[in-house]
């Protein structure tokens, strides 16, 4: 284990006598935020609103927010319009209190405020979410950059974080097949298990060093299906639009899309689970409503074919029920009926983790002060999604990622000023 301090007392005064003897020398603060994810682009914006911090942000990839790209390529949404009192209730895990403190400090309007100076426009689509407008998710995050780029914060890509030591006066940092660097204070924003193929060495050095860490465990994740291969053939990547998926007493209406491994969207995501689900393929319409529209079948049309004209059946749901269905469900209007109303659906379990696009677990809120600075480790913050904390999609999990950014540099802010 790397060398750790148990004198709290001695090392918050020497802190302080360090920071005190910086700023009134007019040295800067030098400021390491590793990870370019949405907490850590949002920590060095409100840090570089003042000059007297030296900001570098290091990251392991060749590109900054690399994770928030792949997640934004259909359409990036950065927010929930719910009311904040709303908004907190979609948190899970960590401290319950941490997320009105949090969203107090920067709230959801503070938020979609910073994007609209960047020159990059919102707007409210379905289910009260806020998206970019006219921009890729990748065009967002080039702006981001730009500005803070204009501000004097540093860029280090390909740099793979493994470990700290804290010096007492500085914090070491140790990459891999890189030399160290020392700065006066680190933020890790390290990220999740999620959209990543990377080894998480900084985990086993955090536990060595007493700090508690649960499994990173998959969330909003696809559930995986043991799809007919003559269905992958017609219906992979493509849409469920506007259903409604069943998972014992739990019901949610929204898009799934017939993915190669089983199924993916925002219902799975909220209530899958191991063992049989229900799909409603017309939510809207009850089963007396289809049995009318396939009353008349003066082309004497197979249930099947009469069924895919009368109510416009997309791509999707005629390969659902041509493939997965007996020929005797497909051939009989009482059993197509009862089956597009509640076709079955065994989930057989979550998609890989790397599928994920969050996680639970990660850095125990027991291990952390209400600053969001590690306990043992005075110079050193922690946020983001790297945090035992939790959402579903929705605009939900980049707001936790920001507000957490903004209130790590405030506290940085507050705690490092002088009196």
């Amino acid at each position: 284990m790397l060398g750790e301090r148990t004198d709290k007392t001695v090392v918050f005064t020497e802190l302080l006598i360090y920071t005190l003897d910086i700023i009134m020398n007019g040295h800067q603060i030098k400021v390491v935020i590793i990870g370019s994810g949405p907490a850590g682009l949002m920590c060095a914006a409100r840090l570089a609103e003042n000059t007297k911090y030296h900001i570098t942000i290091y990251d392991q990839h060749a590109c900054p927010s690399r994770k928030l790209i792949i997640a934004g390529k259909t359409g990036l949404n950065v927010a929930s319009a719910l009311h904040q009192r709303d908004i907190i209730k979609n948190y899970r895990g960590g401290a319950t209190h941490h997320f009105k403190q949090i969203f107090d400090q920067f709230s959801r309007d503070d938020w979609v405020g910073f994007i609209h100076q960047m020159g990059v426009k919102t707007f409210v689509g379905a289910s009260k979410k806020i998206l970019i407008k006219d921009q890729t998710a990748e065009a967002f995050v080039g702006h981001w950059i730009r500005l803070l780029t204009e501000k004097g914060v540093c860029f280090k890509f390909k740099h793979h974080f493994i470990d700290f030591l804290d010096e007492g006066s500085a914090v070491k940092i140790f990459f891999k097949g890189r030399d160290a660097i020392k700065c006066d204070l680190l933020c890790l924003a390290l990220g999740g298990k999620s959209y990543t193929d990377h080894h998480f060495e900084w985990v086993e050095a955090l536990k060595d060093k007493g700090i508690v860490i649960p499994e990173f465990k998959a969330s909003n994740v696809g559930y995986q299906v043991l799809w007919p291969g003559d269905l992958l053939k017609e219906a992979e990547g493509l849409p469920l639009k506007n259903i409604s998926l069943t998972v014992g007493a739990d019901v949610r209406k929204g898009e799934l899309v017939i993915t190669r491994y089983g199924l993916e969207g925002p219902p799975v995501y909220a209530i899958g689970s191991r063992g049989t689900a229900y799909l409603d393929l017309k939510p809207d319409m009850t089963e007396q409503d289809i049995r009318n529209r396939l009353k008349e079948n003066l082309k004497k049309l197979s249930p099947y074919r009469l069924a895919v004209r009368r109510l416009n059946l997309c791509a999707a749901r005629q390969a659902l029920l041509y493939h997965c269905l007996s020929g005797t469900d497909r051939e009989s209007v009482a059993g197509l009926v009862k089956k597009i109303k509640k076709f079955p659906v065994t989930l057989v379990g979550p998609a890989d983790i790397k599928r994920a696009i969050s996680c639970a677990g990660g850095v125990s809120f027991d291990s952390l002060d209400e600053s969001l600075c590690l306990k043992a480790f005075p110079r050193v913050f922690c946020m983001g999604e790297m945090l035992d904390w939790d959402a579903p999609t929705g605009g939900f999990l980049i707001q936790g990622c920001v507000s957490q950014g903004a209130y790590v540099a405030g506290k940085i802010e507050a705690r490092f000023s002088v009196p």
